[in-house]
């Protein structure tokens, strides 16, 4: 949900991240998109979620596989 210009209300209802208002410039948008009512409680986000399988379409991602590589990489010494 748009709060004005600058600010949107985040709810992740299954990555542990509650309602919250998050600044546009600390997020990345992505093309992965849900629709669900206007002012929709967390348990019909979370309901909606699960539906459409939105976890496992960001696994597969090339952004995501990037992102645990990198992560991988990190863990990382000279001895691996």
């Amino acid at each position: 949900d748009v709060i004005d210009q600058n600010r949107v209300l985040v709810d992740g209802p299954l990555t542990g991240v509650p309602r919250q208002e998050y600044r546009l410039n600390n997020l990345h948008l992505t093309k992965y998109r849900i629709k669900f009512p206007y002012t929709a409680p967390t348990r019909i986000v979370r309901k909606v979620w699960q539906d459409s399988d939105l976890k496992a379409q960001w696994k597969v991602s090339p952004w995501s596989v990037k992102a645990q590589n990198i992560c991988k990489r990190s863990q990382l010494n000279d001895f691996d």
